[in-house]
């Protein structure tokens, strides 16, 4: 009995390690192709409307995949025109970091004692030099992913073209026994996951606008690019939410006043309390309430992964497989590990 459990033990762990090193050493490929089931799963409701409409599957799938292209061409387009004034400002964007950190120091001095030299060390890899170079990252990283981008509206065209096909495969592999609790299950799974992932995606997208607003109002330079990248962090819960407003609250030290800095924590605090108690429980519901620690688990490991972009899509696909294991008897305890079942 304990040999078995140990031989069943160590093929998890080997199957865990196999499956991570391979997406980690793979990502190129999986990358783009986890981003396309995301976004194919997102227009799926929008194909089958189009079908009923009289479209053939080739023609609804390819009204979906250019939906997606006008989409990203808005938002990048707008991200592009900021990270431009970005590059075009990273000069006076420099002067007046180094001000503000040399008016820092000299308040330091007085209330600490610390002397010059150490503040100075202290300083040296943060400042205007960290938010040029982050800025910097994050614009390249929009920008220069072209090839990625084809292969995900490529493979998202794909998904959808043969998403028939891709479930007849499924079902062939299971015995024919447990074929018709297979396809109910993947049925009410895809449907509860899609309702998921479009409530998620319209509360980043409302909180995409409440940011904008919002920074806009309080005269914060680049409010656009910050608010769209500190709506998609929201999905990441407590990190995110932090992570997002540093970047527009350093921008308002270094550019605005303390006037406007209190307003930008004023803001996310606001903004978050309206999440975390109205929108989210009204928009997204409690179909899947997804447990916090196996959340920023699931994050740290996503980011480790793939960067920036493993953070953020390692969240839905949490919700999606906890959703799948919810409907699988044996994998019960493991839907109940990722959700928070006990706050409900």
């Amino acid at each position: 009995m304990k040999s078995s459990l140990l031989q069943k033990s160590v093929l998890v762990l080997l199957l865990l390690v196999l499956f991570f090193g391979g997406i980690y050493f793979a990502a190129p490929f999986f990358k783009p192709l986890a981003v396309a089931f995301l976004i194919a799963l997102l227009m799926l409701r929008l194909a089958r409307k189009a079908e009923g409409k009289g479209a053939n599957r080739l023609w609804s799938s390819i009204i979906a995949v250019f939906i997606v292209v006008a989409f990203l061409t808005l938002i990048s387009g707008l991200l592009g025109y900021q990270a431009n004034q970005m590059s075009d400002n990273s000069k006076q964007l420099e002067r007046q970091g180094k001000q503000k950190i040399e008016t820092l120091q000299k308040t330091l001095e007085k209330k600490t004692g610390l002397t010059s030299k150490q503040l100075e060390s202290f300083f040296q890899n943060t400042g205007h030099s960290q938010l040029k170079s982050t800025a910097k990252n994050i614009a390249s990283s929009i920008l220069n992913s072209l090839t990625d981008l084809l292969l995900t509206l490529i493979y998202t065209f794909l998904f959808l073209y043969y998403r028939r096909h891709l479930k007849r495969f499924v079902l062939k592999l299971m015995d024919k026994k447990y074929r018709e609790q297979t396809r109910k299950t993947m049925e009410e799974s895809g449907e509860i996951a899609l309702q998921y992932l479009g409530a998620k995606f319209i509360l980043i997208g409302i909180l995409a606008t409440i940011y904008s607003i919002g920074l806009t109002l309080l005269g914060v330079k680049y409010a656009i690019f910050y608010s769209v990248l500190a709506a998609l962090l929201s999905l990441i819960p407590y990190i995110g939410n932090m992570i997002g407003a540093a970047f527009p609250l350093l921008m308002a030290i270094i550019y605005n006043d303390t006037a406007t800095a209190l307003g930008v924590v004023a803001l996310f605090a606001v903004a978050q309390f309206i999440e975390s108690y109205f929108l989210e429980p009204l928009i997204v519901g409690k179909k899947v309430n997804l447990n916090p620690m196996m959340t920023i688990l699931i994050a740290v490991l996503g980011g480790i992964l793939w960067g920036v972009p493993g953070m953020i899509i390692a969240i839905p696909y949490l919700g999606i497989i906890a959703i799948i294991f919810s409907k699988i008897e044996e994998m019960k305890p493991v839907a109940y590990l990722l959700m928070d079942e006990d706050n409900r």
